[in-house]
C-alpha cells in the first residue's frame, strides 16, 4: 500500500505548530481519482490554497508540506 507523508503546519497568534500526517493510495484514489506522486503534491497544492487563506474568525493558517 501506498503512503504519502507530509507535515501540516499551522501559524497562530505567532505561534507555529507541526503535525506528521499521511495519506494513504486509496484514499488519494477518492480524493484526487488517482494514485502517483503528482497527485498527491496536486493535493498538498489545493490544501496549501485553501490553508492560506486562513478564516474569517482568526483561526490558524495552514501550510502543508510534502516529504519526499
Amino acid at each position: 500500500m501506498d503512503v504519502y507523508k507530509y507535515t501540516r503546519c499551522a501559524f497562530k497568534d505567532g505561534q507555529r505548530h507541526e503535525e506528521a500526517c499521511s495519506i494513504t493510495g486509496d484514499d488519494l484514489i477518492c480524493t484526487m481519482g488517482q494514485n502517483n506522486q503528482l497527485a498527491f503534491l496536486s493535493l498538498v497544492n489545493k490544501w496549501n490554497r485553501t490553508g492560506l487563506m486562513g478564516v474569517a474568525n482568526g483561526g490558524p493558517v495552514y501550510v502543508f508540506v510534502a516529504e519526499g
